[in-house]
């Protein structure tokens, strides 16, 4: 079985916290790196992003797709055949758990039209940048955007609005159901195969005992996690990429931790 997660209806970000921005960006700045950050309650929809349209190195971010297509084509739990890949990618982000489903679903374009499909218009699986794919980003949010040396790239933004509608369709929303291409129960197995994420690998500080749907991603000089925490208040979507040439696990997690006690407290 996989882990059942709230259903709550989310309230879609439509308000700036302008004083949680503001903390975001001080953070940002003195970072001796690059850094981008997108937050959102989801219970009140206020939100807050420091260099959240900047395209970062995706690493293992945009398997979010491969999620999402695997599911829409072959379901899932135990009577779908790619389970046992589902839940190696949800759980420690199999490599070969994704190139599996890739080669399924029909190649890198099938994965392209979920990102799309889950609002990730800046980001790549892989391949350059398409012209037209980062419609309503918004150029001032992105003082900062890291060198770029590959072609898998996404944006903090992009990584929460998957979040928000996955959660919107778990909770029936049909709005979310129709672009997702998912129903009901199969954002919630997306959201149950990203709970099972191996929290050691995460940059984010949680209250013990916190629900989370996460996704991490980490190279040599990247690293991010992107996921909607369950809070007693309701759900919170937390976003951090940090990129700097040899960056260590423990700096990158210092400021997540940051930014977790910003958006979590």
């Amino acid at each position: 079985m996989l882990p059942r997660l709230p259903a709550t209806v989310p309230h879609l970000p439509t308000r700036t916290d302008e004083g949680l921005r503001a903390a975001l960006e001080r953070l940002g700045k003195g970072y001796q790196g690059w850094a981008a950050f997108w937050v959102a309650d989801l219970r009140t929809g206020r939100s807050a992003g420091w260099n959240s349209d900047a395209r970062f190195p995706a690493a293992s971010l945009v398997k979010l797709g491969v999620l999402a297509e695997g599911i829409r084509r072959f379901g899932y739990g135990p009577r779908s055949p790619i389970d046992y890949d589902l839940r190696q990618l949800g759980s420690w982000s199999s490599n070969l758990a994704a190139n599996r489903i890739v080669a399924l679903v029909g190649g890198e374009s099938a994965v392209s039209g979920a990102l799309e499909r889950l609002g990730m218009w800046s980001s790549t699986y892989p391949g350059p940048y398409r012209v037209g794919t980062s419609a309503g980003a918004s150029p001032e949010d992105a003082p900062k955007p890291p060198p770029l040396q590959t072609w898998r790239t996404t944006t903090a933004r992009d990584l929460g609005r998957a979040f928000v509608r996955l959660q919107a369709a778990a909770a029936g929303e049909r709005w979310a159901i129709s672009k997702l291409g998912l129903d009901r129960n199969g954002a919630r197995a997306a959201l149950g195969y990203l709970a099972l994420a191996w929290r050691g690998s995460s940059l984010l500080e949680l209250p013990p005992g916190t629900p989370v749907a996460e996704k991490d991603g980490w190279t040599s000089d990247v690293r991010g996690s992107a996921a909607i925490a369950y809070l007693p208040s309701g759900p919170r979507v937390v976003v951090v990429l940090v990129h700097r040439p040899g960056i260590s696990a423990g700096e990158a997690r210092r400021l997540g931790e940051q930014v977790s006690r910003l958006a979590l407290g």
